[in-house]
């Protein structure tokens, strides 16, 4: 806050003069300027933060709170201690190198859980950002907004991002903190999809159709850089799975069969390709034995092969005048598959659920 406006600038040690305005309007309720904290959770960083953070916190004492962690914890860890020491009725998140978007954005979600005391949390739409300015996507889509988020709808792919999402403080209480120690309990290092399953366990969320998060997707050369693109695909599957497996300890009443055999289907592909038969043995052996016996394994080879399929046919450039049906068998005649056999095949798949989904 600086002469009565709001604002904002990436490099935090820039001159107040070169920072942009996000808005005059400081005297509005329920923004950090009037009423909030902001607790910053350093995760023994070694590159200077720590001074620009302590000096924040003696010019804003008591609205600028920093934690200063001897030892890198990792993010689930870091996230739950930020949590641990929030003293606000409402908590909202921003992750160091992303930003909301709108003045208002605050006020929007505290009024609406103030209106409808029976939600637990409200999130929003986000806008993901190459390099911090142009959209990639926004997700989620919009007919799948303005309505209660619930876990089923997460289980059958409706995206619950919580990157600046707004939760009320269940940390003033001993349960609440005994319910989200759940958040290092079940992953060292995927803090994003326990939340998701922790809230949605929680209480109601509402999914609200506006775009009030900007994620920021670093472009390294030609890739971006993300979680999964830092990790092989076991790699990524194995911590995806150790985290269900978890949770299904603390929680073995909330069914992940969805959520194991997505991750499945991505795993064994992989193993196949890169010859990890032992690691994909290892990570279907500590899943829990319920969940084998109502024939994960088996029912998600479908889905495994039209993954594969999938990454096959999309390697090859499709002509503009060819449909995707063609498209698809010349890729297979490409890897030595019988053209004939194929169509033969495709036409026979063609038939049977044209007849099953008739009678």
């Amino acid at each position: 806050c600086y002469h009565d406006q709001i604002i904002y600038n990436d490099d935090i040690e820039s001159p107040l003069t070169e920072w942009n305005v996000l808005t005059n309007q400081v005297h509005y309720a329920h923004t950090i300027a009037t009423d909030g904290e902001i607790i910053v959770a350093d995760d023994c960083s070694s590159d200077g933060t720590r001074d620009i953070l302590l000096e924040y916190e003696k010019k804003f004492p008591g609205v600028f709170r920093c934690l200063l962690n001897e030892e890198n914890l990792g993010i689930p860890a870091n996230l739950y201690n930020a949590l641990y020491h929030c003293r606000g009725k409402y908590i909202t998140f921003l992750s160091g190198d992303d930003y909301w978007l709108g003045y208002d954005i605050l006020k929007k979600k505290v009024d609406f859980l103030e209106k409808n005391q029976e939600y637990f949390a409200v999130c929003t739409r986000i806008d993901a950002r190459l390099d911090g300015t142009k959209t990639i996507w926004i997700s989620p889509e919009s007919k799948d907004c303005d309505t209660e988020l619930t876990l089923n709808m997460y289980l059958d792919k409706v995206p619950f991002h919580t990157h600046g999402f707004m939760m009320r403080n269940e940390m003033m209480t001993d349960e609440g903190k005994a319910y989200f120690e759940l958040i290092p309990k079940c992953s060292k290092y995927i803090d994003d999809s326990t939340m998701c399953l922790l809230v949605l366990n929680k209480g109601k969320v509402y999914l609200m159709d506006v775009v009030g998060y900007a994620y920021r997707v670093e472009r390294r050369g030609n890739k971006t850089h993300s979680f999964n693109s830092t990790n092989t695909i076991l790699t990524t599957s194995k911590k995806q799975i150790d985290l269900y497996n978890n949770f299904h300890k603390y929680l073995p009443e909330v069914d992940l069969f969805k959520l194991y055999r997505k991750c499945l289907a991505v795993a064994i592909p992989g193993a196949l390709i890169y010859g990890k038969l032992k690691v994909l043995k290892e990570i279907v052996k500590g899943i829990p034995g319920e969940y084998k016996k109502r024939g994960l394994v088996i029912k998600t080879i479908p889905l495994s092969i039209k993954k594969c399929l999938f990454g096959v046919v999309n390697s090859i450039k499709k002509k503009n005048d060819m449909s995707m049906y063609e498209h698809f068998i010349k890729v297979c005649e490409m890897n030595g598959l019988d053209e004939k056999e194929v169509r033969g095949f495709l036409e026979y798949q063609i038939l049977t659920d044209f007849l099953i989904s008739n009678t």
